[in-house]
């Protein structure tokens, strides 16, 4: 069976006949948000146009905190999950989910405790669906899009892009025809590699039972509204339904992070933020109240990414699961485990929203008694807290490499292009010609007459390179392109020399090489982003290798 709610189409409906008037508004009050004393026609450098727009931003984010008192953050949320991202599309798949997400986290900036406009229907939560209070959702959705595309110039800059300052709107880029290919080029390869990504540290459900005990965590859909499997009742007796909604429910866990933590206990260092054993703990928590007590669960977290519960229930549950888990969260998290469930909400209290970098939040909305659970920035959250920084150095990061190597591999594995037991043996050995080491072989697959050696970078997109920070996109393009160069030289010599001291690949008609990295990562050198068969490039993203291979891995989306 079907649920539906109608206000979904109340609130959608109103907020598509406000929308273009509030966006104008915003385009005629941005020229006030300009800043001052710059002239028409100026050329700006990377660095000072990064200013600039950072300037816009700040004014943005002023504007938006101002708006944001009109509703509780509670408020916000249950419009904004009510509007469809699609509202949002622009010429890439990524501007929607972007500019949506964006506009939540500015809600995230009200300090509104009251929630007056809330009211009950049949027991639900409803507020307001006429277009006068669809007006400030639409005017803040419009600064989001504002703000979104300063985000975008900045993140430009961040590759070397320089602008022209105009009286009259933000700057625009300067014309540089290689470098705007190169950054076009990798919008689109960004755009068509959603979910085909490495999440350092969480596994997901389809590769073993976890040992840590479940997350609960969510995915995001593409689309309209699309038809999502859900149930109604207690899960343990409860009736399939299907409800229009825009998450899936993704369980996952923290064991492969705990696998790599064991293999270096004696490395003390905190790598991880304060927050984030307490975020843990929440989503471990969640589970557990999904499984024993998740009446509406099965339709709510579904349609609109969170849930509600009483403050002091989720307190209790998560006291319950501290006594679990606590052995296993002092392991990873030595000294920064809650010691109760109330100081663990506490801490998760101070995730709030960040515009810039953007990181989205809250992870927590207070509604009087109750608690809203956003279980979409949750996850996004967890996601950032648990990518170690490169910059760590020691053996803590290199086992996060060769966890990364594994992973590869494991997709490989279960591709078209999975090895023969002989090739296999070849994985993590040192390839030796003339007495010499030639290379080590990170991963390695082959189809039919066709050999695959791949070098893995672990390379993490950290939200200083999501922000385009120039020194740091600069310096990971300088490490790409200097492993595109390695592997390339490696790649020739293995060609060369087919047979050396313990391989032999000389049953191979092609021999190709490929680095990969989690992410697709910015390039601006032809010779690294060159193809070497079909699609596939000499630097290629996890997403884009496994659908290159055709692999089962969930993480590649399919």
């Amino acid at each position: 069976m079907e649920v539906n709610d109608p206000t979904i189409y109340a609130v959608s409906r109103a907020f598509e006949s406000v929308w273009p008037r509030e966006q104008e508004r915003v385009r005629r009050s941005f020229l006030l948000l300009l800043p001052r004393g710059y002239q028409a026609g100026v050329i700006l450098e990377p660095a000072a146009a990064t200013e600039y727009l950072r300037n816009v931003c700040s004014r943005l984010e002023a504007e938006a905190r101002v708006r944001a008192q009109i509703y509780s953050p509670a408020g916000w949320l249950w419009y904004f999950r009510r509007i469809s991202r699609e509202y949002f599309a622009g010429h890439l798949s990524t501007t929607a989910p972007a500019d949506h997400g964006l506009a939540e986290t500015l809600t995230g900036l009200s300090d509104k405790t009251d929630d007056m406009q809330r009211g009950f229907v049949d027991g639900a939560v409803v507020y307001p669906t006429d277009e006068i209070a669809l007006r400030p959702v639409a005017r803040m959705a419009s600064l989001a899009v504002a703000m979104s595309q300063c985000h975008a110039w900045i993140r430009r800059a961040g590759k070397g892009t320089r602008f022209t300052v105009h009286v009259d709107r933000l700057p625009e880029p300067v014309g540089d025809p290689l470098l705007e290919d190169s950054i076009e080029q990798y919008d689109e390869r960004v755009a068509e590699d959603p979910g085909g990504t490495w999440l350092q540290g969480l596994r997901s459900l389809d590769r073993s039972v976890p040992s840590m005990g479940l997350l609960l965590t969510v995915a995001s859909l593409p689309g309209l509204w699309p038809v999502v499997p859900s149930w109604l009742g207690q899960p343990t007796d409860s009736i399939p339904a299907q409800v229009r909604g825009q998450f899936v429910f993704w369980p996952t866990s923290l064991d492969d992070l705990r696998r790599a933590l064991d293999r270096v206990a004696d490395d003390t260092r905190q790598w991880w933020p304060d927050a984030l054993p307490s975020l843990v703990l929440l989503l471990q928590g969640l589970m557990y109240v999904l499984v024993r007590d998740g009446f509406h669960m099965g339709v709510g977290v579904p349609k609109v990414g969170y849930t509600t519960l009483p403050r002091e229930g989720l307190i209790r549950a998560l006291d319950w699961k501290l006594e679990l888990s606590r052995g296993d969260l002092e392991a990873m998290f030595r000294g920064s485990v809650p010691r109760t469930g109330e100081e663990a909400l506490a801490r998760i209290s101070e995730i709030g929203p960040v515009c810039w970098p953007f990181q989205p939040g809250p992870v927590l909305r207070a509604g009087g008694q109750q608690v809203v659970v956003d279980l979409h920035a949750a996850t996004q959250r967890l996601v950032h807290m648990v990518t170690m920084p490169r910059d760590l150095g020691g053996d803590v990061v290199n086992v996060i490499s060769d966890e990364f190597e594994l992973f590869v591999q494991d997709a490989l594995d279960r591709s078209s292009w999975r090895p023969t037991e002989r090739m296999a043996t070849l994985r993590g050995r040192d390839l030796k010609l003339t007495s010499k080491k030639l290379t080590d072989v990170d991963a390695i697959g082959q189809h039919g007459r066709a050999l695959l050696l791949v070098s893995c970078k672990n390379m993490p997109h950290t939200e200083r390179y999501a922000a385009g920070e120039y020194s740091v996109v600069r310096n990971v393009e300088q490490r790409l392109n200097e492993a595109v160069r390695q592997w390339d030289q490696v790649i020739a010599t293995v060609r060369r020399h087919p047979v050396g001291d313990n391989y032999d690949f000389s049953a191979f008609d092609e021999i190709l090489g490929v680095v990969v990295t989690p992410h697709v990562m910015f390039s601006r050198a032809p010779e690294t982003t060159a193809i070497v068969k079909g699609e596939l490039r000499k630097a290629v993203g996890l997403g884009e290798l496994l659908r290159f291979v055709k692999s089962r891995s969930r993480l590649a989306g399919s």
